[in-house]
């Protein structure tokens, strides 16, 4: 039955569960005034019925003037098609790419004048303070063009808190946001967007770059997503970290007592990490401002201890792909010691980072699986919004998972919005590093950047 989300749709639903519904996209049916209840309830039943789907909008994403219409350009796979392989052997062909499949809707939220400048990805970009408030601008008009600002029929207040959605919070259960969200693609824009703004702005940091080395380091960590620095630290340093772990252990997860700039332990450690030479690196290397970097690490470097038994694993959900959130995110761990396939290494999914289409068609299904609990959020490795794949899933997309083994004295930088575990153990395990997460919440502030 294809119909509007009305009383007929859902009664008929309720008295006759084999029947299939195809529901008019919010999108397209937003001036009946009772519209937005009847969505509300629609997805909210679809929680516990099947066979409830809610079709692609009918908006044509190539039309300027419908300007929210991303379900409409997501769900146009036609449009979008190129040899991802090349991304990693070339990065700027990827964006080239990308930049000649972006609707001017929303290209013009990167470049001041698409038809000029869309030859050439890293020239011709919009100021950064311009492009976060066009970001911010359109997931707003998403909200808006669906009402769900608005105080619907029956409601004592709004049906969402939009300072709430226009936040860096990834698990929208944490405060109600309806189902309905995500039949709009409201998280597949948000990540999309921010993780195209990060690649566009890299290429032209890598452009203005004045060390040769950190710009070579960032091309290779926007091909592929991580990079690996072998010989991190001088002996005498790399010594303090190796007799602190002769002495004492980490931590699973950040506490009080492992954090490194909360402790008397690892000085030069401590120094060398807080230096301008390593700030300016992370900086380069996550577009983030040299004040932000050092009050992230900061705030979550720390020493980590990670035991595995093979017998317990099925329960660790770092050991399942995952991706952490949607805008970029950066992770690090110095290893002291050797990591090899026996030591549960890091495992990383080069390209699995990059806004293209193959990606955003896999995190638009996992959106929707999060917000219904169904499918692949059924599990209790889902856990704050993270997006979960198999390595079967990998597979069908033609990408291959790599793991990171290095010597001793290593160090090891990755963005976290690409498919990433923590490698299977066949043997109990024990493995200790430094480690750091860089993450900041002030994604809309300009102060957080570059």
């Amino acid at each position: 039955i294809y119909c509007s989300p009305s009383s007929f749709s859902f009664s008929t639903k309720i008295l006759d569960w084999y029947k299939t519904l195809y529901i008019i996209n919010p999108l397209d049916y937003i001036d009946y005034p009772y519209a937005l209840n009847e969505y509300l309830f629609l997805s909210e039943l679809k929680k516990n019925f099947s066979e409830i789907y809610f079709l692609d909008p009918c908006l044509n994403h190539t039309d300027p003037s419908p300007l929210y219409s991303f379900k409409s350009f997501l769900s146009q796979s036609n449009y979008y098609s190129f040899d991802d392989s090349l991304s990693q052997k070339n990065i700027h062909k990827f964006a080239y790419n990308l930049v000649k499949s972006l609707p001017t809707h929303i290209s013009t939220i990167f470049f001041k004048n698409y038809n000029k400048d869309k030859q050439e990805c890293s020239v011709g970009l919009h100021d950064l303070k311009y492009s976060l408030n066009a970001i911010n601008s359109f997931l707003d008009g998403l909200i808006n063009a669906c009402n769900l600002n608005a105080k619907a029929p029956g409601f004592a207040e709004n049906v969402v808190e939009k300072d709430f959605l226009l936040s860096s919070a990834k698990d929208l259960k944490a405060s109600y946001v309806p189902p309905l969200i995500e039949e709009i693609s409201f998280s597949s824009a948000r990540h999309y967007l921010f993780n195209s703004l990060y690649l566009f702005r890299g290429l032209l940091r890598e452009k203005l770059c004045k060390d040769e080395n950190h710009g070579s380091a960032l091309l290779s960590f926007l091909a592929n997503g991580y990079i690996v620095i072998p010989h991190f630290f001088d002996s005498e340093v790399h010594n303090e970290v190796l007799d602190y772990f002769a002495n004492q252990t980490g931590s699973l997860s950040k506490n009080k007592s492992t954090l490194l700039f909360n402790s008397q332990f690892c000085p030069e450690a401590s120094k060398n990490l807080l230096s301008d030479s390593f700030v300016n690196l992370l900086s380069t290397l996550t577009g983030y401002s040299s004040a932000c970097i050092k009050q992230e690490l900061t705030n979550n470097t720390f020493f980590q201890t990670v035991r595995l038994d093979p017998n317990s694993r099925a329960s660790d959900p770092q050991q399942n792909f995952h991706l952490d959130t949607f805008y970029p995110a950066f992770k690090f761990w110095y290893f002291p010691n050797k990591v090899d396939v026996n030591c549960a290494p890091f495992q990383y999914v080069p390209m699995s980072h990059l806004p293209s289409r193959k990606m955003l068609q896999i995190y638009s299904s996992r959106y929707i699986d999060n917000v219904y609990d169904s499918g692949y959020a059924i599990s209790v490795d889902n856990v704050e919004g993270s997006l979960r794949v198999t390595p079967s899933d990998l597979t069908r997309l033609d990408l291959h998972p790599k793991q990171i083994t290095v010597p001793p004295n290593s160090l090891v930088v990755a963005n976290v919005g690409g498919f990433h575990r923590r490698s299977l153990n066949i043997r109990p395990v024990i493995r200790h590093s430094i480690h750091s997460s860089i993450r900041p919440k002030n994604i809309f502030n300009c102060d957080t950047y570059i």
